[in-house]
């Protein structure tokens, strides 16, 4: 937990775009290989700034960052049907509108297909998170 402290810190604050893409590298990986992820990492805002991170004007940050939000967002949905749930792990519908924005045409398609992916594995993993990309909005893109 401190080294993803010290790596979450250093990538809120970093701005080599280089530098940002390895960063969400690695914090990604560590997600997808983590067996057991505490609820205080939920409480970081993470994901809120991989939402952040989606808007910046390098292809390959938003690549890395969507892809570094799938790998969170797979494990939260892990979490959200077991009867003892910590709402830390709710997704919230900024990040589901980040999610579903990324699917729209003229955004970089390798985004679109990890946004694609991310919903996907959500919906496949839990219903109750499944429900909240079932909207007008997911169905536009």
């Amino acid at each position: 937990t401190v080294f993803m402290n010290l790596i979450i810190k250093l990538l809120k604050n970093v701005k080599n775009p280089f530098l940002k893409t390895r960063l969400c590298t690695i914090i990604g990986q560590l997600i997808r290989h983590a067996t057991v992820i505490e609820n205080e990492f939920a409480e970081t805002n993470l994901l809120e700034y991989f939402c952040e991170l989606l808007s910046d004007k390098d292809e390959r940050v938003r690549r890395k960052a969507m892809a570094a939000a799938g790998e969170y967002l797979f494990y939260a949905a892990t979490q959200l049907d077991d009867e003892y749930t910590d709402s830390v792990w709710e997704i919230n519908s900024n990040v589901i509108n980040s999610i579903q924005r990324a699917l729209k045409a003229g955004e970089d398609e390798i985004v679109r297909f990890y946004s694609c992916k991310t919903i996907e594995n959500i919906t496949a993993q839990s219903v109750s998170a499944g429900i909240r990309f079932s909207n007008s909005d997911a169905i536009k893109y």
